[in-house]
């Protein structure tokens, strides 16, 4: 089997569609520091003792975006707060009244976004450089059903609960906050 790759999968990541987020030092290190202490705090779960490797670079990685997709959107819904994951599971706009999560990678040596294996919720696909953000679009639950392998996931402790999403061609593409609620409507994702 040959396994996707940037080149073969992720052609429309610098797409005119994809909206480039700088990221700043000061918000660079807010989502820095809350990785951190969410790392220090949820490391003794079982999940997080499965797959330990990199956890404060992974939580790092997922709250640049978030703090880029915020920013994009010019509404607040990051939850600072710091518990214990089951507490937490669930859409990360759900504070804004949107069914839909944000899934990111770092852009480097093929890495793709990794949902849960039964994704529930759309997703918005990031991708996270240095100094920017790729806020590539909106994955449906159907596109994250068709387009992930479990063989993207790089580390195999994981592979029981995340896959590898690479269908980066499939998404719906926004540029704010009133274009996402239309999509989340099209895709009954609103939280009445």
């Amino acid at each position: 089997m040959i396994l996707p790759t940037y080149a073969t999968h992720a052609t429309t990541v610098f797409a005119a569609e994809t909206v480039i987020v700088p990221i700043t030092p000061d918000l660079e290190e807010r989502a820095i520091k809350l990785a951190a202490a969410i790392a220090a705090a949820k490391g003794q779960e079982y999940h997080h003792l499965q797959d330990p490797r990199n956890r404060e670079k992974r939580f790092s990685t997922g709250n640049i975006a978030e703090v880029a997709v915020e920013k994009m959107l010019g509404v607040p819904f990051i939850d600072t707060s710091i518990g214990r994951s089951a507490h937490y599971a669930g859409a990360d706009l759900k504070h804004i009244g949107l069914r839909m999560g944000i899934k990111s990678a770092c852009y480097e040596n093929d890495k793709f976004p990794m949902p849960l294996r039964n994704e529930s919720d759309p997703q918005i696909i990031c991708f996270v450089l240095p100094k920017v953000v790729l806020v590539c679009g909106v994955a449906s639950v159907p596109v994250l059903q068709k387009y992930c392998m479990t063989e993207l996931v790089i580390d195999p402790k994981a592979r029981d609960r995340k896959t590898g999403f690479y269908g980066i061609d499939h998404l719906i593409r926004f540029r704010n906050y009133v274009q996402l609620v239309r999509i989340a409507d099209g895709l009954h994702a609103l939280i009445h």
